[in-house]
C-alpha cells in the first residue's frame, strides 16, 4: 500500500487547502473504501469496522451555505431582541445597547474576520436594522472581554437551546482536536495508535 502524506497533495501547496479533503486523502490511502449497495463505507477512526456514509443532497447544502450567513443574522437579531441595558451612567457618552453589543460580537466571531475586516459587516447589519447604531468594529474586542457580557452570552446558550429541548436528549461536547505546525492524527492522539 501506498501512503499518501497529506501535505504532499497538490492542494497543500497553494492558498485554499481543504482539510476535509486531506484527511480524505490520509483515510483513502491508509484504508479500503468500498462502494455496496449506493453507499460508501468508510472505516470508523475510533471503533474497528466501518461506518456507512450517506450520500450528500448538494443543491439542498449549497443552497443552505449560500443563505447562512443572512439566516445567521436573522435568528440572531431574534435572538437579542429585548436584551436589558446596563445601569446608565449620568455622564459620558451613552451606552451602547446590550442588544447591539451581543449581536456585534456574536457576528464578530461568527464571520471570522479580523476587526478591520469586519467593518463592512457591521455596517451592513445596521443597514439591515440588525444594529441600532454604527459602532467602531475595534469596540468589539472591548465586548468581547467584558464580564457583563459573559453572563448574558451563558444565558443566551441556554435560551437559544430551549427549542430543541423536547428532540434532543443527549448531548455531548464537540471533540475536535487541534494541532500547531506538525502533522498529528487527531485519532492517534485520543486513542494512542
Amino acid at each position: 500500500m501506498t501512503i499518501i502524506h497529506p501535505f504532499s497533495h497538490p492542494a497543500a501547496n497553494g492558498c485554499n487547502v481543504d482539510l476535509r479533503e486531506l484527511k480524505g486523502l490520509e483515510i483513502a490511502a491508509r484504508s479500503k473504501i468500498v462502494f455496496a449497495d449506493g453507499t460508501w463505507l468508510v472505516p470508523s477512526q475510533s471503533s474497528p469496522g466501518t461506518k456507512s456514509r450517506v450520500t450528500q443532497n448538494w443543491p439542498l447544502y449549497d443552497q443552505a451555505q449560500m443563505a447562512e450567513k443572512h439566516r445567521f443574522q436573522e435568528l440572531l437579531f431574534d435572538l437579542t431582541r429585548g436584551l436589558a441595558d446596563s445601569p446608565r451612567a449620568k455622564t459620558g457618552r451613552p451606552a451602547t445597547p446590550m442588544a447591539d453589543m451581543v449581536f456585534a460580537a456574536a457576528f464578530k466571531v461568527f464571520s471570522t474576520f479580523s476587526a478591520r475586516r469586519f467593518g463592512c459587516d457591521l455596517k451592513d447589519a445596521h443597514e439591515k436594522g440588525y444594529l441600532s447604531m454604527l459602532m467602531n468594529p475595534r469596540s468589539i474586542s472591548a465586548y468581547l472581554e467584558s464580564e457583563e457580557l459573559t453572563v448574558v452570552l451563558q444565558a443566551l446558550i441556554v435560551r437559544s437551546s430551549l427549542p430543541l429541548k423536547t428532540v434532543e436528549t443527549v448531548f455531548a461536547p464537540d471533540s475536535t482536536g487541534f494541532s500547531t505546525s506538525r502533522f498529528v492524527r487527531w485519532n492517534d492522539e485520543k486513542y494512542g495508535t
